[in-house]
């Protein structure tokens, strides 16, 4: 959805620049008509309109680039005034790239081995990339959400090809632009420098996979513009005939797209559906095992299933720790507590941060009659993830146990601040108050204000 918004202003924009200064020489001999008031608010227009794109979608900061190229090829050259106007959007747009790519690496934890690729790799990857999107738009046949992650390896020749077929493309396109025009050449560079950056860029997403189809959505246009042209030209070539070949190829193309269309859906009426799609074309894809055992576990009950897929995510990514603590949790719906108890610190080794892990750690260890060393990884899951109240709430029932009904309660009062709709633990504060009041000699609850 996004994606689909992130175009409208994208394309809304780049009209909105037409009425500045126009890309044609008819456009531009109209656009130089209008007054420069008007023109300055068609310009902010198309800034405001670029800035809802980068907010859509980050991928939409080549824009600028683009416009440079459009330029060039309908006018074959760029006064100063133009290059002064398309200068702040080239700016905005690379703050976005940059902002966007704090957050992957921040956030995203795309900082990993995962993301070590050298430039020669990365080129080898943005040309192999090209080429994957060029087939899916010429055959779109077996799309899937993700493909299976390519080894990149500079050592191969063979990896080669792709790259320099691409540059021996351009390069072609380039010498042959007096006799067929510059406008195959400037498609296709339009197609290259829309996709190029997603791969020098690290993207959480390429744990997963290097490419995906959904990033060529703003690229395609210019092949598909492009295909659309030569196909209008060779019809005008047979203008007697013309007419119905144009319907028949048309019907087929269309049809042929719409049973593409119509297989597509099938795979997103549900999770499951959705997740097996994945496994059944890409089976070493660790983590649609994962997602596929936590739908199996948690919609419909299928425990030994769910255990099976996320053994399979583990045996592909013996690091996965989502997958140790989803195992872990479903040792647990099986009571096998020390088979659960093994998992959770095995995902702690991976990563002493997890959260879930320690939280779900310490409610097993809790319910094994072991307050102590529960209250402990409560304790560091509410320091990794400071609005989680459950894990406050865990720690007043490890007190109880320890029967400190003072601390218990100023637990309790810890989880309702964090979320004042947690019934339980207003529940269990209810009935530590009423606890402590039959037995008078208890410590009274501390009334201090600092976090415990």
């Amino acid at each position: 959805l996004k994606n689909v918004l992130s175009m409208v202003f994208f394309l809304s924009s780049a009209l909105a620049i037409t009425n500045v200064f126009g890309f044609s020489q008819t456009q531009h001999a109209k656009s130089s008509q209008r007054t420069l008031l008007v023109r300055c608010i068609w310009y902010a227009a198309a800034l405001f309109l670029f800035g809802c794109a980068l907010l859509s979608k980050t991928a939409t900061a080549f824009l600028p680039i683009a416009l440079f190229l459009v330029l060039w090829w309908k006018r074959n050259r760029l006064n100063p005034l133009e290059v002064v106007a398309l200068t702040p959007m080239l700016l905005i747009g690379i703050v976005f790239v940059a902002a966007t790519s704090y957050f992957e690496s921040r956030f995203s934890a795309a900082v990993d081995p995962d993301f070590a690729n050298n430039w020669l790799e990365k080129c080898l990857i943005a040309g192999r990339s090209i080429g994957f999107y060029a087939g899916k738009l010429l055959w779109p046949d077996t799309f899937i959400p993700i493909y299976p992650r390519w080894q990149i390896d500079p050592g191969q020749w063979e990896q080669f090809i792709y790259p320099i077929g691409g540059l021996v493309v351009l390069a072609l396109l380039w010498v042959l632009r007096r006799r067929i025009g510059k406008a195959p050449f400037t498609a296709i560079a339009y197609f290259v420098l829309a996709l190029v950056p997603s791969s020098f860029a690290n993207i959480a997403f390429h744990r997963f996979s290097y490419v995906a189809d959904h990033w060529q959505y703003w690229a395609s246009i210019g092949p598909i513009a492009l295909i659309a042209s030569v196909g209008a030209v060779a019809a005008s070539r047979f203008p007697r005939w013309n007419r119905p070949l144009t319907g028949v190829v048309l019907t087929l193309v269309l049809l042929t797209l719409a049973i593409q269309t119509w297989r597509q859906t099938h795979i997103y009426q549900t999770p499951e559906t959705f997740w097996r799609h994945v496994v059944v074309n890409n089976p070493n894809a660790w983590v649609a095992h994962n997602n596929l055992g936590r739908f199996l576990e948690l919609e419909q009950n299928e425990i030994d299933q769910a255990v099976h897929h996320y053994q399979l995510a583990i045996e592909l990514n013996p690091n996965y720790i989502q997958a140790y603590n989803n195992l872990g949790v479903a040792m647990n719906r099986r009571n096998r507590p020390d088979q659960a108890i093994k998992h959770f610190r095995r995902a702690l080794e991976i990563d002493r941060t997890y959260a879930n892990a320690h939280y779900n750690l310490g409610v097993t260890l809790l319910n094994r009659k072991k307050p102590t060393q529960a209250i402990r990884h409560f304790r560091r899951a509410w320091r990794e993830r400071p609005h989680m109240a459950q894990a406050p709430y865990h720690i007043g029932l490890a007190l109880l146990e320890q029967e400190n009904l003072a601390d218990a309660a100023k637990y309790f009062r810890w989880a309702l601040k964090i979320n004042p709709k947690f019934a339980e633990a207003q529940q269990a504060l209810d009935r530590t108050i009423r606890n402590q009041s039959q037995q008078p000699n208890r410590k009274a609850p501390s009334r201090s204000s600092n976090r415990p």
